[in-house]
C-alpha cells in the first residue's frame, strides 16, 4: 500500500523499473509518486497481480518498451482516480525482432483487464525504434489474445502515437464513459485505434472527439448541460417557467447540439418540477430544476430556485405627490421598482379590459384565464423576466361574480390589484355593438353614436397594407372569446362554436400577415379576424376610416 512518497531514479533489466507486483500481490496506491525510473517491461510499474491506483497517485516521467507508465501482464488493472503522465514507450535496451517496443505510452495490457473508472491518462508517448514497426497506444495499447479495456469515466488525452494516438485496441474495448480527446497520431487513429481489425468495440457512453480507425463512434447522448438559465426567483403560487430554459446535448461523437425547452419532448428530455408547476417555499425553494435525457440518462441541473414572499414594502402605480407639491421622482428605469412599477399599469389595464369585455366569457374560470393569459405574455414581451404574476381567486360567487387579488413581484418589490369582476347575464348591457368604428389614430373603436365601446391602450400599426390592433381588443368588439399557450405561442378564438387557432409569427390559412408581439401586445390583422367570425369591413379612405359591421 501506498499512499505518499516518492519512488524515482531506479532501473530494472526486465521488470518494473520503480514497482514490480507479483502474481499473487494486491498493490494499492492511493497517494505518492512513481517517477523516472526504466524497465523493458512497466517503467513506472510492473503489474503481474492486482494493482488500485486512486486519489492523488502520480505515475509520470517513466520509460519502456512496454508501458512506459504501467505494464499489466496477465493482472488486474484498475484506476479510480490519479495520474498517468508524460511517460514513453521505446526501445531502451539493445535488442531486435519484436520486442523492439513503442507500445503503451501511458498503460501497455497483455492479457490483462484493465477497468477506468476515473484519473487522467495524459501526455504519454508511443515511439517507434524501428520505422518497420509502428508504436502504438499513446496512452493506452492492448496486444494480447485476451485484454479487456473498460473505460467508465476519466480523461485520455494529449498522448501520441503512430498509430492509435489515445488507445490501441487489441481484443475488447467497452466503453460506457469519460471523454477521448486532443490525442495524435501519426498515421491513423488519433483517439482509438482497432489494431488487429477483430477487436471487439462497444461504444455507449463517453464522448471521442478524436478521429478513430476501425470502427464507428457511437451517437448516444454523452452529456447534457444547462446553457441558459431559465427564471428561477418566484413567489409562493407563482407558476414554474421553463420557456428560457436552453441546455446543450453532447454526442458520443464530441458534436453538439442546442436544445431550447419547447423542443425538449422531441429530443427525450425532461425537467423536474415540471413547467408550469406551482411553487411552493416547503417543496421547491433552494432546490434544482433536474434534466434527464431518458435514453442515456444523463442528467443536468439549473441553479436552485428562490421562491420567497415579498418582504419590501409595495411601489405604487403612479408616482406620489408629496405635500410640499413637488412630484416624486418615477423609478429608475431597469430597476426592480421600475419593472414594478410598468407592470402594476399593464395589469390595470388587463384587468380593466378583461372586465370590460366580461359579456364574452361564460364562466368565472374563464375570466381567470383570461387575465392569466394576459400578464406573462406582456410580462415576456416586454416588463423583465424577473416580473412574476399570481392570480389568487378568493371567491367564486353563483352568480358568476369573481374576487381575489392579482399578486405581481419584481426582485424584492411587489403589489397586487384587486380583482372584482361579473359576469353580466345573457341579454344585459354591455353586448358588442353591430356596427362599431375605428380611425386610424384612435384609440377608441365607437358605436354608430359615437360613443366608446372599447378604449385601447395602443393605435393601429400598418404593415404590409394591413391594419393591426391588439386581439382583445377586435375579439371584445366581436365578442369572441380568447386563449392563450404561453409554451406553444399560440392564440385561440371562439365564438358560437367557431373556432380560430394560430402562432405568433406564422399565418393562419387565409392570413397574408402574421400575428406578433409589438410592445406588449398580440397585434393581428383586423379584416381577417372579423371577416373569419362573419363581420363585414369597409374602408373609407377618404376619413381614413374602418367600418366593422358583425
Amino acid at each position: 500500500t501506498m499512499n505518499g512518497g516518492t519512488i524515482s531514479n531506479n532501473t530494472s533489466q526486465i521488470r518494473g523499473g520503480g514497482v514490480n507486483v507479483g502474481a499473487d500481490t494486491n498493490f494499492v496506491m492511493s497517494g505518492g509518486t512513481i517517477y523516472d525510473n526504466t524497465a523493458r517491461y512497466g517503467g513506472g510499474a510492473f503489474n503481474g497481480g492486482t494493482f488500485t491506483m486512486s486519489g492523488n497517485a502520480n505515475i509520470s516521467g517513466n520509460t519502456a518498451a512496454w508501458g512506459g507508465g504501467v505494464r499489466n501482464d496477465n493482472a488486474t488493472f484498475t484506476m479510480n482516480g490519479g495520474t498517468i503522465s508524460n511517460n514513453d514507450a521505446i526501445r531502451v535496451f539493445p535488442t531486435s525482432g519484436p520486442d523492439t517496443g513503442g507500445f503503451g505510452g501511458g498503460v501497455s495490457n497483455f492479457n490483462s483487464t484493465f477497468t477506468m473508472n476515473d484519473g487522467i491518462i495524459s501526455y504519454n508517448n508511443a515511439i517507434s525504434a524501428d520505422p518497420d514497426v509502428p508504436s502504438q497506444g499513446g496512452a493506452v495499447s492492448n496486444h494480447g489474445n485476451s485484454d479487456i479495456f473498460n473505460m467508465n469515466g476519466g480523461i485520455i488525452s494529449g498522448n501520441t502515437a503512430v498509430q492509435g494516438g489515445g488507445v490501441a485496441a487489441g481484443q475488447i474495448f467497452n466503453m460506457s464513459g469519460g471523454r477521448i480527446f486532443g490525442n495524435t497520431a501519426d498515421e491513423v487513429g488519433d483517439g482509438v485505434f482497432n489494431a488487429s481489425l477483430e477487436a471487439i468495440i462497444t461504444h455507449t457512453g463517453g464522448i471521442i472527439a478524436d478521429s478513430v480507425h476501425g470502427f464507428t463512434v457511437g451517437t448516444h447522448v454523452a452529456e447534457v448541460e444547462v446553457t441558459t438559465q431559465p427564471l428561477l426567483s418566484y413567489i409562493p403560487g407563482g407558476t414554474l417557467d421553463l420557456s428560457g430554459l436552453t441546455v446543450t446535448l453532447t454526442m458520443g461523437n464530441a458534436s453538439t447540439q442546442a436544445t431550447v425547452f419547447a423542443d425538449f419532448t422531441a429530443n427525450d428530455l425532461t425537467a423536474d418540477p415540471a413547467h408550469g408547476t406551482v411553487l411552493t417555499i416547503a417543496a421547491h425553494n433552494g432546490n434544482p430544476i433536474v434534466i434527464t435525457h431518458g435514453a442515456s440518462g444523463q442528467t443536468a441541473s439549473t441553479n436552485n430556485i428562490t421562491v420567497a414572499a415579498p418582504t419590501a414594502p409595495a411601489i405604487p402605480a403612479t408616482p406620489t405627490t408629496p405635500a410640499h407639491g413637488i412630484s416624486a421622482p418615477s423609478p429608475r428605469p431597469g430597476t426592480p421598482a421600475f419593472i414594478l412599477h410598468e407592470a402594476m399599469a399593464a395589469a390595470r389595464r388587463a384587468v380593466s379590459e378583461v372586465a370590460a369585455t366580461a359579456s364574452n366569457y361564460t364562466t368565472a374560470e374563464s375570466i381567470l384565464g383570461a387575465v392569466r393569459a394576459v400578464m406573462p405574455q406582456g410580462a415576456a414581451a416586454d416588463w423583465s423576466s424577473g416580473t412574476q404574476f399570481a392570480l389568487v381567486p378568493a371567491t367564486v360567487g353563483q352568480d358568476g361574480s369573481i374576487s381575489g387579488l392579482l399578486i405581481i413581484s419584481a426582485g424584492p418589490y411587489s403589489s397586487a390589484i384587486p380583482l372584482n369582476i361579473t359576469i353580466p347575464a345573457p341579454g344585459a348591457a354591455g353586448t358588442a355593438a353591430n356596427t362599431f368604428f375605428l380611425q386610424l389614430d384612435s384609440f377608441v373603436i365607437t358605436d354608430q353614436g359615437g360613443n366608446a365601446v372599447i378604449t385601447m391602450d395602443v393605435l393601429p400599426v400598418i404593415q404590409d397594407e394591413r391594419t393591426l390592433i391588439p386581439v382583445r381588443f377586435i375579439s371584445g368588439a366581436l365578442g369572441a372569446n380568447v386563449g392563450w399557450n404561453a409554451d406553444t405561442r399560440q392564440v385561440t378564438l371562439t365564438q358560437d362554436g367557431q373556432r380560430l387557432t394560430f402562432v405568433i409569427g406564422q399565418t393562419a390559412p387565409g392570413m397574408d400577415v402574421p400575428a406578433q408581439i409589438i410592445g406588449d401586445r398580440t397585434m393581428v390583422p383586423l379584416r381577417f379576424i372579423s371577416e373569419f367570425f362573419g363581420a363585414t369591413v369597409i374602408w373609407h379612405e377618404t376619413e381614413r376610416l374602418i367600418e366593422i359591421t358583425r
